[in-house]
C-alpha cells in the first residue's frame, strides 16, 4: 500500500510533489502508517485505511470486497503541519498550571515561574513544557522545582504532568 499511500498525500493542496514515502517509525502491525514527504517539506502520516481508501478508489484491481468496505473512507490528507495551527501555546501552559495548582497542597500559593520551553513532537502530535514553579508544602514551607507536562496539540489536554524538586521527582499525572 506504500504508493496508495504516496497518492494520498499527493491528492492534497499541501503536497507539490512526493519525494519520499517510508514505514512511518512508529508504525505497529496493528497499525500501518507511512510517513510521505514532500518536495516543499510538508510531511503527511497516512494510515492503512487511508491508503486502503484511495486504492479502493483508483486501482481497476482493487477487489469488490475491498471497493464496498474502504472505498467510502476516502478524506483529502493533512500534512503534520496542520495539527498545530490551532495549538494555543498560552493555554496548553495554562491548561498544565491549572493542573498542578488543583494537585498542590496550597492551592493559592502555587506559581508558575520565569519563561517556559516547548519542544514540539511533530509526528507525535505532543508539545512538552518545561518551567519552573513554586509552591507551599504543607507545613508552610516553600518548594521550588521545575515541572514537566506533555499537551496533546490537537485539543491541548494534558498526557502527562511531572514535577522535580528537592525531594524527588512526582508524577502528578
Amino acid at each position: 500500500f506504500r504508493r496508495w499511500a504516496a497518492l494520498a498525500a499527493a491528492q492534497s493542496d499541501s503536497c507539490d510533489r512526493v519525494s519520499a514515502v517510508a514505514n512511518w517509525n512508529k508504525a505497529t502491525r496493528h497499525a500501518l502508517t507511512w510517513r510521505v514527504e514532500c518536495r516543499n517539506g510538508e510531511v503527511f502520516l497516512i494510515p492503512e485505511d487511508q491508503a486502503r481508501s484511495v486504492r479502493a478508489q483508483f486501482d481497476p484491481n482493487a477487489t469488490l470486497e475491498d471497493r464496498k468496505k474502504f472505498g467510502a473512507l476516502l478524506t483529502i490528507a493533512q500534512p503534520v503541519s496542520a495539527m498545530w495551527k490551532s495549538f494555543d501555546e498560552g493555554l496548553a501552559i495554562a491548561t498544565c498550571e491549572n493542573v498542578l495548582e488543583r494537585a498542590a497542597v496550597d492551592r493559592s500559593s502555587f506559581s508558575g515561574e520565569g519563561l517556559w520551553s516547548i519542544a514540539k513532537d511533530d509526528e507525535g502530535g505532543l508539545a512538552t513544557i518545561i518551567r519552573d514553579y513554586s509552591a507551599n508544602n504543607a507545613f508552610g514551607g516553600t518548594l521550588s522545582g521545575k515541572y514537566q507536562c506533555i499537551v496533546h496539540a490537537t485539543d491541548g489536554s494534558v498526557v502527562s504532568l511531572k514535577t522535580r524538586d528537592a525531594l524527588g521527582v512526582h508524577r502528578v499525572l
